[in-house]
Formats: structure tokens, C-alpha cells, sequence
């Protein structure tokens, strides 16, 4: 049996889920692939049992979102924070986003999140993105500009634009557009890029282009269940948009400590997969082995081959070290009887993946629970490839 040492984080650093969506808000559909509780409350509330401490609403700018966001302000449950950002009931602070879709100069689309520090900033970019997109009500959709214009207005409201999984098969902007960056975007005005769930840092420090761009790893949650089943450690003073901001410009001790993400061979587009028969494919396959079939839907591991440019990862100093982890609802025998028994015991989610000791973890669920949980943080559980848009399997053993 493995030993787990109890870790608690350092003084000034936070938890950050910077990529949750909302599925309803004021009785209106907002993010289509999303389910109904998945409501701004629920993340509210779902954020604290989690132990999230700063949390970006990719679809805060919507109106139906905006619309509840002020009624928890007038109900006084949310108050504006003098360095930006909201803070519920003083236990998580969440920042209004959008998650917007640009074109490819070659066909594809790739998804970006847009973040400002207040409604009036959001709703002065919803105007904005009124203009040109079809229905700025719902999240991630068309916008027909193209990235500086974008990029000005966040900087005409003291906003940033993070690219959003960059590296999968929809979506993604190495994934489904472009070689090169530059041949869509300009990176340095990207204040960070968001690995995905299908990849991890050393598979991205494998194209210099990104040397000088931060990483970060957030859940792009649907449902409460998936808050911070990826997440960054952040030090900064306290948990705002402008400290955020800074940690991400990497600002001298405001830095991200530690990026913590899934295994990528449990993301569901990890390797590439014939459309015909499901079969997974090798990296230079042009033809399925199984059934001949000529289409796939393309893996992140066999993308970033054809995007790398360097054989072997290689990280700049700077470069926090990567977690990886399998989520609590991920292991097998952990439901929602055994998911409740667990917070009745440590009150928040990562406190039983980060801090819990054996014995601990033991009296609250039994041993074999406890000890099938604590392989799960030290990755000794067996594990299936994800692919073609189905997330791998964690085995009991």
C-alpha cells in the first residue's frame, strides 16, 4: 500500500478553475452540451465543496447569466471585489467570461475564452460581440472578426483572452486550424493557453513557439461533478482578477505553482480513431489496420507530432510542475452515497485528494475504498486510452 503524506497547500496560494460553464441561467439555455442544474448557483456552491477558490464563468456575459449574476448582487450573496471579480459569501471568487469560436485561416475553428473584471465591462463586450455574432445568448459561438480585433477589445476593458484546449480535434487552435500560432493569432497577446484534457505540459514544451506562453490546466465543466477535475495553483496575495492577471503575466512572486491535470490518456480525444470502426490508430496511419477505413478523427498525441517542432520536451525554468491525477467521480466504487460520506468527513473535494492520510481516508470509507483512492492519486490504477470523443477507463485494479 502506498503512503500519502498530508499536503497542505502554502500560505497565498489558491485553487483556480478558470473554465466552467453554465447550461441555464434565468430559466434560458446558455451552453447547449450542458445540463439544466448546471446553473450559476450550482457552480457557486459546487465551487466551495470542490475547494476552488477563483473561478472564471466562461459564460458570464451572456445576458440570461448576467441577469442572475445581479439578482445574487442585490440579494447580497455576491459582492464586487476592489481588484475585479465577485466574492460569494466569502469563499470562492468567480470572474465573468465568454467562450467565443474564430474561424481558421484554413479551415477548422478554434475556441478562446474572453475574461473581464466586472458586468459593466461584461456587458459593454456582450454589446461587441452582439454585433457579430448570431446569438450572443448562447456560449461559444461564431464571432466573424478576427483575433486582433478581439484581442483590442479586451484591452479596451482591461480584460485577457486565454485560448481555450488547444491542442483537440474540435476546437482547438493547433488542434483543428493552424501549424503555427502565428498564423491565426499573435501569441503575446494570448495571456495564457489552456492544455486540455487530452494533453500535458511535456507533450506541449515540445513546440518552442509556446516557451514564452504560461499554461494553464481548468476542468471545462459541464456539470458540478467535473469542477476542478483539472485546475492551477496560483500564489498571489488573494484570489482577485487583477492578482490573477499578474500570476499570469508571471509577475514576480505572483506565479502558478503547480498546473494539475488528468492523465491525457484518459482524455476523450487523446489518440486518433477510425470513424468507421472505432479502432485506435498509430501516429503516421493513413489507413485503418482494422477495416481500411480512411477517416479518423484525429488524436491530440498524434497531432502535436505533426505540430512539434523539438523531439524532446523542454520546458523554460519558469515552468510549474504538472500534477497529473484521476478525478474523484473517475474511480471506480465512488458514487455520490460514498462522494457525501467523504465531505462529511474533509468538507471539501481536493482536500481528499490532496491532504487525506490512508488512515484517515480508512475510517471514513474502509479499506478498500481508501486504498483503491490513494493508487488513484499516485496513478497505480490501470487506465484505458480515450479517443474519438470517449474518455479512457480507470480500472478497479
Amino acid at each position: 500500500m502506498s503512503h500519502q503524506v498530508r499536503e497542505e497547500l502554502p500560505k497565498s496560494s489558491f485553487i483556480v478553475d478558470f473554465h466552467v460553464h453554465i447550461g441555464f441561467a434565468d430559466g434560458k439555455p446558455v451552453k447547449i452540451s450542458a445540463g439544466k442544474t448546471m446553473t450559476l448557483e450550482a457552480v457557486l456552491e459546487g465551487a466551495i465543496q470542490k475547494g476552488i477558490d477563483l473561478v472564471g464563468i466562461t459564460d458570464g456575459v451572456t445576458g440570461p447569466v448576467r441577469t442572475v449574476w445581479e439578482k445574487l448582487i442585490a440579494r447580497g450573496d455576491l459582492a464586487l471585489l476592489a481588484g475585479g471579480g465577485y466574492r460569494y459569501r466569502d469563499a470562492v471568487t468567480i470572474v465573468p467570461g465568454a467562450e467565443v469560436e474564430l474561424r481558421g485561416p484554413h479551415g477548422g475553428a478554434a475556441h478562446f475564452g474572453l475574461f473581464v473584471g466586472n458586468l459593466d465591462a461584461a456587458a459593454s463586450l456582450y454589446e461587441e460581440l452582439a454585433h457579430d455574432q448570431t446569438n450572443p445568448d448562447l456560449s461559444s459561438q461564431r464571432l466573424n472578426v478576427n483575433f486582433e480585433t478581439m484581442a483590442d477589445w479586451l484591452d479596451e476593458r482591461n480584460g485577457i483572452v486565454i485560448i481555450n484546449h488547444a491542442f483537440t480535434p474540435h476546437k482547438g487552435l493547433y488542434g483543428s486550424c493552424v501549424t503555427h500560432a502565428s498564423e491565426m493569432i499573435d501569441l503575446s497577446r494570448a495571456a495564457a493557453l489552456e492544455l486540455g484534457l487530452s494533453a500535458d505540459t511535456d507533450m506541449a514544451d515540445r513546440v518552442s513557439e509556446l516557451r514564452a506562453t504560461t499554461f494553464v490546466t481548468n476542468s471545462d465543466a459541464h456539470s458540478t461533478p467535473k469542477l476542478a477535475r483539472e485546475y492551477h495553483v496560483a500564489r498571489m496575495d488573494f484570489p482577485d482578477f487583477e492578482n490573477y492577471k499578474r500570476v499570469l503575466r508571471r509577475d514576480g512572486s505572483f506565479q502558478i505553482t503547480e498546473n494539475v491535470g488528468m492523465w491525457p490518456t484518459l482524455g476523450k480525444y487523446h489518440r486518433s480513431f477510425c470513424l468507421a470502426c472505432g479502432a485506435i490508430a498509430t501516429i503516421d496511419q493513413a489507413v485503418c489496420s482494422s477495416c481500411g477505413n480512411k477517416k479518423f478523427t484525429r488524436g491530440v498525441y498524434e497531432r502535436l507530432h505533426e505540430v512539434a517542432d523539438q523531439e524532446i520536451s523542454s520546458s523554460p525554468d519558469y515552468r510549474p510542475p504538472y500534477r497529473h491525477h484521476i478525478p474523484l467521480d473517475m474511480i471506480p466504487g465512488i458514487g455520490k452515497k460514498t462522494r457525501d460520506r467523504l465531505l462529511s468527513c474533509f468538507a471539501q473535494e481536493l482536500s481528499v485528494m490532496r491532504m487525506a492520510t490512508i488512515e484517515e481516508l480508512t475510517d471514513c470509507v474502509g479499506p478498500l475504498l481508501a486504498n483503491r483512492i490513494d493508487l488513484a492519486r499516485h496513478g497505480r490504477l490501470g487506465m484505458g486510452v480515450g479517443a474519438g470523443g470517449v474518455y479512457g477507463k480507470v480500472l478497479a485494479e
